[in-house]
């Protein structure tokens, strides 16, 4: 199985650059969307009934034309959930959740700190509601993939510049302890490419460059190599990435190796 995750910066705006075809030719099982910005009755033409898929879409209630995201897949879940049953975060609609018979599928656009620290808060809040919805999942027995935008930066390397943002929402390290203790805690994984493939990202992104993660659960399940360039002069070029299983083969240097052997030798995991 393949699932992608793409941060669309809005949907309309992406449907006009070519978005459909790249949908018709890729034909993901899978495609988890964040910031689709749009109401259900604005989304493409094309997107209303898609032969072979189900749709899930959860736009922001709060504000048109914010935040908002979806799930397009070949698979019907058990169980449907638009949110964590928590009325500040929900209606911003932040989170599809598809739940699975042995496994939990999130698409989730994570809230921005930088408007100052009624929002960080709020920000800080939404990361410990998650984790704490991951965890009861976990507790079940089954897996939690979660895709999507994390609006933070774990390490030095994932950003350009990083001392100079050591202030900035989005590498406070308030935030990235957040992440360290996502992933202790549930036992996940960071799945980023190696670290060449992670610092010419940045690179392409020039002086605003940032690196962004998505996390999956250790265990021979799904994992990623995933790279998000980010630029706040240039966010329409955020790319969709491709979700595969640990056997899956990836070019690192020329050569092919298992997404699994990228990993342990990137984050010296020993599985």
């Amino acid at each position: 199985m393949e699932i992608y995750s793409w941060n669309v910066n809005g949907i309309r705006s992406v449907a006009k650059k070519g978005f459909e075809s790249w949908f018709n030719s890729t034909k993901p099982e899978i495609l988890c969307l964040q910031e689709v910005r749009a109401e259900k009755d604005q989304l493409p033409e094309f997107l209303h009934d898609i032969e072979g898929y189900y749709s899930f879409w959860n736009p922001c209630q709060k504000k048109k034309g914010y935040s908002g995201v979806g799930i397009l897949s070949q698979i019907e879940p058990d169980e449907v959930n638009y949110g964590m049953g928590i009325d500040e975060f929900d209606e911003e609609g932040r989170i599809v959740q598809l739940v699975f018979p042995d496994w939990v599928l999130n698409s989730v656009y994570f809230p921005n700190g930088g408007q100052g620290e009624e929002r960080l808060d709020y920000k800080l809040r939404f990361y410990d509601a998650f984790l704490e919805n991951s965890l009861q999942w976990l507790e079940q027995g089954k897996h939690v993939i979660t895709l999507g935008d994390y609006n933070t930066c774990h390490k030095e390397i994932d950003i350009a510049r990083p001392k100079e943002n050591e202030n900035v929402s989005g590498f406070l390290p308030i935030e990235r302890a957040w992440i360290d203790k996502y992933v202790q805690n549930g036992e996940l994984l960071e799945a980023p490419n190696d670290e060449a493939s992670r610092r010419s990202q940045i690179v392409r992104t020039k002086k605003n460059g940032r690196f962004l993660f998505s996390f999956l659960p250790s265990g021979e399940y799904y994992i990623a190599a995933v790279a998000c360039p980010y630029s706040a002069r240039d966010s329409k070029r955020i790319l969709p990435f491709k979700y595969q299983r640990w056997g899956a083969k990836v070019k690192v240097d020329g050569q092919a190796k298992t997404v699994k052997a990228v990993l342990e030798k990137v984050l010296e995991y020993d599985h």
